[in-house]
């Protein structure tokens, strides 16, 4: 009531409201309970070939839904997902999770290609700057995939150095 009503003095409610909402109780735990963080181990980890295919699969299914629904998230899909299935290992789960989000946006492009209608706000935004065609799908998805190669690199470099820090 104090942030929304019009005499406070507030430029950005939503921003307060937000950070009350999530941060607020993390914080306060935080301050009651100390945290532990446990010591971090900085082994390499193989990663199985059916682990990558089962969370690939699995991760076109939730963005499918993702798609299709627009108010459901990509947490929702993996639920609806995990109901149907029935258990999922939690590093399957992890890898869906990650490619629901990344599946959900080339199926949004496909879609304003196919289309012209727009699922995403980022699919929204590329439809105001260009007239989507293939040639821009074709050079979206490359670097997409250059900069996702980037992206995991440098993750497993920093969360190394991280890991030896944290512990």
């Amino acid at each position: 009531l104090v942030v929304l009503s019009a005499s406070g003095n507030v430029k950005n409610p939503v921003l307060v409201l937000v950070t009350g909402f999530f941060g607020a109780a993390p914080i306060l735990h935080s301050l009651r309970n100390r945290p532990v963080a446990r010591k971090q181990n900085s082994g390499s980890v193989k990663v199985k070939t059916g682990l990558v295919l089962e969370g690939g699969l699995l991760s076109v299914l939730g963005a499918s839904i993702v798609s299709m629904f627009p108010g459901i998230g990509p947490n929702q899909a993996a639920l609806i997902l995990r109901t149907f299935i029935g258990k999922i290992k939690t590093s399957s789960y992890l890898v869906m999770l990650g490619g629901i989000n990344t599946s959900n946006m080339f199926l949004s492009l496909t879609a304003l290609y196919a289309v012209g209608k727009t699922r995403t706000g980022a699919a929204a935004a590329i439809k105001q700057l260009i007239v989507l065609d293939a040639k821009h799908i074709v050079l979206i998805a490359g670097v997409s995939l250059i900069a996702i190669g980037f992206g995991a690199m440098a993750a497993m470099l920093i969360s190394k150095q991280l890991g030896k820090v944290v512990g």
